[in-house]
């Protein structure tokens, strides 16, 4: 789909007896059809009065791959693997109006050091906030059609003409992205409960050596389902539950009662 400021860029430097192609050509501008796939909005939180994460939810702009001439309110899609600190701030310097990024099904092929980079990324955009939608979807192959789509386009059209972009941009496939979800809302009656725990070993507290057992109900990260570097599935809740049973029936028993003192958090 042609953008009004590409419009106006390519009037600019057309010759004028193409201009009397424009609505013509805009008339026979063909809709594409209709695809939906799910996705995940970056965090978003307040502490202590001080916004982090995404600031924005809504999405309706035409799609373009990172590369593209024109990135001004235009929704970006990128891989993951191809995004960095320096990238998404050169994209948002170029006014990208939202970011949607690709993520792979499996994780376990992408390898260690690149796992530990999105690592640092998550927590640099976490920590630096961005007023832009950022959303994330797992790549599929009609994902990845669209991916190779519009970079083919965008290399097409670096390497035309101003009147040969006008010309070709109607025969090939325009995309346009928008969310249809609920309006997001601010969660102000959330509560989290940590529980501690502590078993007293045989002998004076102050002196005893301590052994601490902790758990945490997640991860953190752009997007909480998706984080890494923990198993955030609640098994390792269930082993500090187990431990803290299997524990307490030990030290019940003043013979059995280790010389250590026990603790334990769940945060």
């Amino acid at each position: 789909m042609l953008g009004f400021e590409d419009l106006l860029e390519l009037v600019r430097t057309t010759p004028p007896p193409v201009w009397i192609l424009v609505p013509i050509l805009l008339a026979s501008a063909s809709v594409q059809g209709v695809q939906d796939f799910a996705v995940h909005r970056m965090a978003q939180f307040d502490l202590h009065g001080v916004q982090y994460g995404c600031q924005s939810a809504y999405i309706s702009m035409e799609l373009k791959g990172s590369d593209a001439n024109v990135l001004n309110r235009r929704c970006v899609l990128i891989r993951w693997m191809d995004l960095t600190k320096e990238r998404f701030a050169e994209l948002v310097e170029h006014g990208t109006g939202s970011l949607l990024i690709l993520m792979p099904a499996d994780y376990a092929v992408t390898g260690a050091d690149k796992l530990k980079e999105w690592t640092k990324l998550e927590h640099h955009l976490l920590n630096s906030g961005t007023s832009i939608p950022v959303y994330f979807t797992i790549e599929t192959p009609e994902l990845t059609k669209i991916y190779e789509d519009v970079h083919h386009a965008a290399l097409r059209d670096k390497n035309s003409t101003a009147a040969a972009v006008l010309l070709n941009i109607f025969s090939g496939r325009g995309y346009h992205v928008t969310t249809n979800g609920p309006e997001t809302k601010p969660l102000t009656d959330a509560h989290v409960t940590n529980i501690q725990g502590k078993l007293l070993g045989r002998g004076e507290e102050e002196s005893l050596p301590t052994l601490v057992i902790v758990a945490h109900y997640d991860a953190s990260g752009l997007v909480t389902s998706w984080s890494h570097g923990a198993d955030a599935n609640g098994s390792g809740v269930v082993a500090l539950l187990e431990l803290a049973r299997l524990l307490s029936r030990l030290y019940k028993d003043a013979k059995l009662r280790p010389a250590y003192l026990c603790q334990s958090y769940l945060l």
